[in-house]
């Protein structure tokens, strides 16, 4: 069963990093429904990505995504805070 999710990704700020992101979501057949992202100091950047995700799904996500050099920390969180 697929549940709605917010992941905030903090990242070093490279002009790939979005691309690389996306290319991770839909290779895996997953809709980024919102995404909301800002530089924060020292050239790292901040998305929240908001998607729908089966709970099985969550463990190999995360550990794609930390595969990417430029990803500093994940959080899987509420909904309520996007809205």
């Amino acid at each position: 069963m697929y549940k709605e999710c917010s992941i905030v990704i903090t990242a070093r700020y490279h002009a790939t990093l979005l691309s690389r992101i996306a290319g991770i979501f839909n290779k895996r057949r997953l809709d980024i429904t919102a995404l909301q992202y800002h530089l924060i100091q020292g050239g790292k950047m901040e998305m929240t990505l908001k998607v729908e995700l089966e709970e099985s799904k969550r463990p190999n996500l995360m550990a794609q995504l930390n595969k990417q050099v430029d990803i500093l920390k994940i959080q899987f969180i509420s909904n309520e805070i996007m809205e």
